[in-house]
């Protein structure tokens, strides 16, 4: 499936030892997979709670969550952190 869950890097759980779960993904589009299992999605600025690295170019948008080639990279350069990330070209947007 498309766009399901999130690949190339993107940030599926956030685990804390005392507390359990602090974030948790969702999919990456929404999508009725199991139509008599879930709900019809009608709120029209409704969207995935997956974080995501997005750049749009010329109407192309660039997600690390639909590629499953996608890198992210961080440099520690003390005091700050820079972090690359790189793309194949979304499909299906």
């Amino acid at each position: 499936m498309h766009n399901g869950h999130a690949t190339g890097g993107a940030l599926t759980m956030l685990w804390h030892n005392l507390t359990g779960p602090l974030f948790v993904a969702s999919m990456n589009a929404y999508q009725l997979v199991e139509a008599g299992n879930m709900q019809a999605d009608k709120d029209p600025l409704s969207m995935p709670l997956t974080p995501r690295a997005e750049f749009t170019s010329n109407g192309i948008a660039y997600m690390n969550i639909s590629d499953i080639t996608a890198t992210i990279t961080l440099e520690e350069k003390r005091p700050h952190y820079n972090s690359r990330s790189e793309s194949a070209p979304a499909q299906g947007w």
